[in-house]
């Protein structure tokens, strides 16, 4: 037996409902959606703007070449950087770090100012350098040099009244000086200072050793090992010294035709020690003999003092330099030469007022002997000259080594005339 079987009527969707029920609970929900969208949209894109920085950033310097050294700085660069607000509100010096790579530098022209591009990194990394100001700097390298240099000593005042420093003991004696070679040029010697007590004793120090120039002024940049040095001097009473002068002693006679026009020392005065009755006695410290056997030209010896009995040297050395200057003998001859012309027209003949004119020529003995009559020639200048009466110079000439001159007036009056 068949049945029946029902339809079910067909649900029925009303949209007016769904629009209309719950509206205050749906509005809700759409402003809770929005406010969530726009959190995240800030989150995911922060806002960002690129600023100055205003503030020096000390530039660096990287990959040095071994065995050179950069002179003066480098100077402080200002950037300006793009990036999240945030993050830039955040920057400080310690933000960033500027360099120059002195690899770049050319060593073929080391010691020139080369320009160099600079570099700046900042932190954190999302932030980026657009702007750098300046973008490049000069750097001049220089290489590195030493030298060995012995230790001078500079006494800041004097012993106690009565006594006297003796010469000092020093080790090392001599150290080594480095350091840029434009600024190791500038030193001049290596001085250890020592200042001596009010009471007469001993000094044992050990002081820094200071690189100086020659205006008496520490050179920077320098760097002495080692850096101390230990300095003994024995303070010893005082026993009296006369300075006094210094007399080469000459022997012997020079070629013939010169003479010893001097002889010098070189300290001219020397300090002697000794007991107060005999220095009163001294005035002078001669050398030992020197010999000038027909020496012809100047001479440089070195010579020992010779010092009295009961003296010494108040300080090391005893021998000078002597300097013997050495001149031929001079002496003047008297020539009567007749006056000549030069450069007259060969149709014309002149005639001189004096007709002669004597002539004193001077210079060394053995030149003069030898000089003939000849050779002592005045002349009168009469190149361009027409007939007429002229008053004119004359000239006189004569060999090299020898010098000449008129007795009189050199003024001659010339008459110039046709030959026929």
């Amino acid at each position: 037996m068949a049945r029946a079987v029902g339809v079910l009527p067909r649900p029925r969707i009303d949209l007016r409902g769904f629009v209309t029920r719950n509206v205050p609970l749906k509005l809700a929900a759409v402003a809770v959606a929005l406010l969530g969208w726009y959190v995240l949209s800030q989150a995911q894109a922060p806002e960002e703007q690129t600023v100055p920085f205003n503030g020096g950033i000390p530039v660096q310097r990287q990959n040095m070449p071994a065995g050179y050294v950069l002179r003066g700085s480098l100077g402080d660069v200002t950037v300006s950087v793009h990036g999240a607000v945030n993050d830039l509100k955040e920057l400080a010096v310690s933000s960033f770090l500027a360099d120059v790579d002195l690899s770049q530098y050319d060593l073929t022209r080391v010691g020139d100012l080369q320009e160099l591009p600079v570099r700046v990194s900042v932190v954190p990394e999302s932030l980026k350098i657009v702007e750098i100001h300046p973008s490049i700097v000069a750097a001049k390298l220089v290489p590195v040099e030493s030298k060995q240099m012995t230790v001078q000593v500079r006494y800041d005042n004097q012993p106690a009244p009565g006594y006297q420093a003796a010469d000092p003991s020093l080790s090392p004696a001599n150290v080594d000086v480095r350091g840029p070679s434009d600024a190791l040029r500038e030193v001049v010697s290596v001085i250890v200072q020592v200042r001596f007590s009010d009471a007469p004793n001993d000094i044992h120090l050990t002081p820094r050793a200071v690189p100086i120039d020659g205006a008496g002024q520490e050179v920077p940049d320098i760097d002495v090992q080692p850096r101390n040095v230990s300095v003994a001097v024995a303070v010893q009473q005082a026993t009296p010294t006369r300075t006094v002068g210094i007399i080469p002693t000459i022997v012997g006679q020079p070629a013939a035709g010169f003479w010893v026009a001097s002889a010098t020392s070189d300290p001219a005065v020397v300090a002697v020690r000794g007991d107060p009755a005999t220095l009163d006695k001294i005035d002078h410290v001669a050398t030992v003999a020197i010999d000038i056997t027909g020496v012809s030209v100047d001479r440089l010896v070195r010579a020992p003092l010779v010092l009295p009995s009961g003296t010494s040297l108040a300080q090391e050395g005893g021998t000078v330099q002597v300097a013997i200057a050495v001149r031929a003998l001079t002496a003047t001859r008297l020539f009567s030469t007749a006056v000549q012309p030069s450069g007259l027209r060969s149709d014309l003949v002149a005639d001189f007022d004096p007709k002669n004119l004597d002539v004193v020529v001077s210079g060394p003995l053995s030149t003069l002997q030898g000089l003939r009559p000849d050779q002592v020639t005045v002349v009168v200048d009469l190149a361009g000259k027409g007939a007429g009466t002229y008053q004119l110079d004359a000239a006189i000439r004569t060999p090299s080594g020898v010098s000449s001159s008129a007795s009189g007036s050199a003024r001659v009056t010339v008459v110039v005339r046709s030959r026929t």
